[in-house]
């Protein structure tokens, strides 16, 4: 037997600085996309915990909100309710007029509406937090959610500024990253466009070597293969092209379209710098005045409460009226319902600082741990890496821990 052995050895490539040579060739720029477009997706889903985290706790305050509300009109109308019957004891033994009687009455029915809008809009913010996690018997007003020892974590006040507000956003924010993450994928697309556009160049190279049995063959596959560049035959073939459409137009105009998009990616990205500059500025702000409000409406609380303290007293006497007693309570109920209102806006204010920071899901984790075991517990969770985006925060300066749980059904 006589063995032969063929060798076919084949090379096209593009010369340097041509079409498709280099980085920017379409094969790396695939590649480089699909890694920008692989981190861009971690910042998103980031960005979704971070929203949806925000979303959650906004809609936690708002039941704090109306259950407050139905606890001050339920105080309001058992205070009405004993004038009526105090009213009422007057009347049967003539001692007030019928008149008296009507103005308890239209107080008491006006209080007990109260009451009603109070718990409907308690039970409307249980059905919104239900919608948001997803539970279908909430949804259906068949079970409501209570907070929890929410005292402690509605007084504490949570240090914020602005310098390290802004420079904490910087390294956690995910709308920071995904702008430039997208940035990053148009200049890829920038400069692959840029390649495409160069002149078409390619070199190419053919070379056949062969063993055949008109010479001589060998007696085994050893041998043949050892004799592989000692050919019978060698066929060689080079070549070059070169390509160029007419004008380059369509090519070009890709170009052109890839640089608009960098620069508009450019504008996202300072766009996303404002609009996290602006929600921190406005958060701080609407913080302080929400602050300054529960200072103040606390303190009118306080003196409408012994106001309406001593009238009660002095009615007793016959020194006021009550129309005056009833207008003090009311305005009571007003004051008490200013207070809720304003540190409900001053811990939705934190929220959104703590959203606009990108910390919000390390965040809320820590200020609803309940206890400084269970503080312990998630630390060293997140120590092996199970709870990676709910890890507390590593800045005390920064965060306020409270000893709240958030709700129960």
């Amino acid at each position: 037997n006589q063995f032969t052995t063929n060798f076919t050895g084949s090379l096209v490539m593009p010369l340097p600085y041509t079409r498709g040579f280099g980085q920017d060739n379409p094969n790396n720029t695939a590649i480089r996309t699909q890694e920008v477009a692989r981190d861009s997706s971690e910042w998103q889903v980031k960005a979704l915990v971070n929203q949806t985290a925000r979303d959650i706790d906004l809609a936690y305050l708002e039941i704090v909100r109306t259950l407050e509300a139905l606890k001050n009109a339920n105080e309001n109308r058992a205070l009405i309710g004993q004038l009526r019957d105090r009213t009422d004891r007057l009347f049967a033994q003539s001692l007030s007029t019928r008149f008296q009687k009507a103005q308890y009455d239209n107080e008491y029915a006006k209080a007990q509406i109260r009451v009603e809008n109070a718990l409907q809009a308690y039970v409307n913010a249980s059905v919104s937090l239900a919608r948001l996690i997803g539970n279908p018997d909430a949804i259906a007003a068949a079970d409501l959610y209570l907070p929890f020892a929410e005292g402690a974590e509605l007084t504490a006040e949570a240090p914020f500024k602005l310098d390290q507000a802004l420079a904490t956003a910087q390294k956690n924010r995910p709308d920071y990253f995904i702008a430039g993450l997208n940035r990053s994928a148009a200049e890829i697309a920038l400069a692959a466009a840029r390649n495409q556009a160069q002149p078409d160049v390619q070199v190419s190279a053919n070379i056949v070597s062969g063993q055949n049995s008109s010479v001589i063959g060998y007696e085994n596959p050893i041998k043949s293969q050892a004799n592989i560049f000692n050919p019978d035959s060698l066929n060689q073939t080079y070549g070059i092209t070169y390509t160029y459409p007419w004008l380059n137009r369509a090519l070009e105009a890709e170009a052109e379209r890839a640089e608009l998009n960098l620069q508009s990616s450019q504008v996202d990205v300072r766009a996303t710098e404002t609009q996290v500059r602006q929600e921190i500025t406005v958060g701080l702000s609407t913080l302080q005045s929400a602050r300054a409000q529960v200072r103040y409406s606390a303190t009118q609380a306080k003196g409408l409460g012994a106001a309406v303290a001593s009238l009660q007293r002095r009615l007793d006497v016959g020194v006021v009226s009550d129309d005056e007693l009833i207008t003090t309570s009311s305005q009571l109920l007003d004051a008490q319902q200013a207070v809720v209102n304003a540190r409900i806006n001053a811990k939705e204010a934190e929220t959104i600082l703590y959203y606009a920071r990108g910390t919000i899901n390390a965040d809320l984790a820590a200020r609803t741990s309940q206890s400084v075991a269970e503080r312990r517990r998630l630390e060293l969770l997140a120590g092996t890496g199970h709870v990676g985006l709910f890890a507390p925060a590593d800045r005390p300066t920064e965060t306020a821990a409270t000893e709240s749980t958030r709700v129960s059904r």
